[in-house]
């Protein structure tokens, strides 16, 4: 997998750079309160150059299953649509792209009163960006407004209510603004293997050196790739293209919240927040986006990336804080009762923003099944952090010593487990030229209902510091932390494969439209559902580190 000497010299570069200029102002008037002003500039940029080998032949094979002998791994290949041939080159290198980011911006700070206290800012931003083809792509512009209120409701800090409006605005993404790029990004192109079975029935069973001559000697003498493909053919430049009509997606947060002080040394406060995710990218493949032709005449249908109005995600977040001061410790807690929740995912750790697909193929797709409203993965109902701190009354000849600890809970995350089925039997093709989908996700089970272990976990820490003679502020200090004291095992991972007609035959198909699926006959969990997959499927183990030094 991915190619490490097909980069011609270079593998990949990625740099980016940003300046910007700030002015603060800080005016006082005797009717209208001070005002605290910020003006400022800000240009960013970030460029990408990467050829995206997926192999050093071009091609991939995916096998129905292996059998595995000890050592020895032999691939099974079937003739019923289970093993399929990819190939994805890259058809132009690239040039690198370039995204730029033009931004100002202005923010007043304004305390009209002891109780009553304002804060006005926007802020715009200008996107230029290129792909890595060198063709111009995203020229949007997209405006950021926040106000808030704060207001000491007896003038004395005891009671403070707060309220706020903000709209957060993301950059545009490498992914999306090089969607449409041929530029360094493999085409593919996919066709079922349907010539001898190898390796399905005992054995001796042939290795992969021996079985792979036998898959490519079929594909390539019946028809190669100019067979008809199992999936939509994507050539980028060509059968993907970025709409001139995309912006960057934002999210609008409403927050409102009271804090109190209470017997001098505590606090409290509980604050709401609300955020909505608007303009998220999908993918637009209809009837009505158009069909092109490649420079060999083959012929697809148009893929255009945009902004849906179906994709939707939500927030709701309770956050409520206290915290007491004593003599010589200090105790807190915190609890955040959240719930994110919508009918796309929208984004993950590897890819940043993801494309939705509710608009791609759309007949063959229906809401209740395809893109139900539910949990998004990450949802976390309940998070709770305590916290204990107390300092030792040393003599000063000894130093200091600061002993610490915090208990943390977090409630099983939300897991995004759907399954597989082909809808091509139940669908009447109404002209599409692309190969229409065979496999389209499933959520046979609520979106996001399967959740991983509730994580208790237990920290100490201990901090000795003693400072210099004569050495004004230095010190030298010890730092010993232990977290997972009690070395908890939760699971937080694991396999969350489903087997429908889609990837196992033993399962019937059905009509997704009109019928609803029977666990155990048209799907059911993979036989290692919810096992662990390695170590990292549980929680951090107990460690135990430290640190010593000198600070000045």
């Amino acid at each position: 997998t991915f190619c490490a000497v097909c980069g011609g010299g270079w593998l990949e570069h990625r740099d980016n750079w940003d300046w910007f200029v700030k002015v603060n102002y800080f005016l006082s008037t005797k009717k209208s309160g001070s005002h605290n002003l910020v003006f400022g500039f800000d240009n960013f940029k970030e460029w990408r150059k990467n050829d995206n080998w997926q192999s050093g032949s071009e091609y991939t094979l995916s096998a129905s299953s292996a059998i595995i002998d000890g050592a020895n791994i032999y691939p099974v290949f079937r003739s019923d649509n289970t093993t399929y041939v990819n190939y994805l080159p890259i058809l132009q290198r690239s040039v690198g792209n370039d995204i730029k980011t033009y931004s100002g911006y202005v923010n007043d700070s304004w305390r009209l009163s002891n109780q009553v206290s304002f804060n006005f800012g926007a802020r715009y931003d200008l996107n230029r960006s290129k792909d890595q083809s060198g063709l111009s792509v995203v020229t949007d512009s997209q405006w950021s407004p926040r106000v808030s209120v704060t207001w000491d409701l007896q003038g004395d800090g005891e009671w403070v209510a707060n309220a706020s409006f903000s709209r957060y605005v993301m950059g545009i993404s490498t992914a999306l603004v090089d969607a449409g790029s041929a530029g360094g990004r493999q085409a593919s192109f996919s066709w079922f293997y349907q010539g001898p079975a190898i390796n399905t029935g005992s054995g001796p069973y042939l290795t992969a050196e021996q079985a792979l001559p036998i898959l490519w000697n079929w594909f390539f003498s019946n028809g190669g790739t100019d067979r008809t493909t199992r999936t939509a053919p994507s050539s980028p430049g060509v059968s993907t293209r970025v709409r001139g009509d995309v912006v960057s997606p934002s999210s609008n947060e409403v927050s409102v919240g009271i804090a109190n002080q209470f017997a001098s040394n505590g606090i409290w406060r509980v604050d709401y927040v609300y955020r909505k995710a608007i303009d998220q990218y999908g993918d637009f493949l209809d009837m009505s986006t158009g069909v092109v032709s490649d420079s060999t005449g083959r012929r697809y249908n148009l893929t255009q990336v945009s902004n849906t109005g179906k994709a939707k995600r939500d927030y709701h977040g309770i956050v409520a804080m206290a915290t007491y001061r004593f003599r010589d410790a200090q105790l807190g807690a915190n609890y955040t009762l959240g719930r994110m929740w919508g009918n796309v995912n929208g984004e993950n750790v590897g890819s940043g923003p993801i494309r939705a697909s509710i608009d791609s193929f759309p007949e063959y797709r229906q809401e209740s099944w395809n893109y139900p409203m539910g949990y998004n993965p990450g949802d976390q109902r309940h998070k709770v952090r305590g916290w204990f701190s107390y300092k030792i009354p040393f003599p000063e000849t000894f130093g200091s010593l600061d002993l610490g600890m915090v208990e943390r809970f977090d409630s099983g995350v939300a897991v995004d487990i759907s399954g597989g089925v082909d809808p091509r039997a139940y669908v009447t093709n109404p002209g599409y030229i692309s190969a229409t989908p065979s496999n389209v996700g499933y959520y046979f089970i609520d979106r996001g209902s399967f959740r991983w272990n509730n994580v208790w976990t237990t920290d100490l820490s201990a901090v000795w510091a003693k400072k210099l003679p004569q050495q004004g502020t230095s010190e030298i200090f010890f730092r010993g932390v232990v977290t997972n004291l009690f070395n908890n095992s939760a699971q937080v991972s694991g396999d969350i494969n489903i087997l429908s007609r889609t990837n196992n035959t033993v399962y019937q198909a059905f009509n997704p439209f009109t019928q609803t699926p029977v666990q155990g006959v048209n799907w059911d969990y993979g036989a290692s559902f919810g096992e662990v997959t390695g170590v990292n499927s549980y929680q951090p183990a107990r460690l135990f580190s430290f640190s010593v030094g000198f600070r000045f």
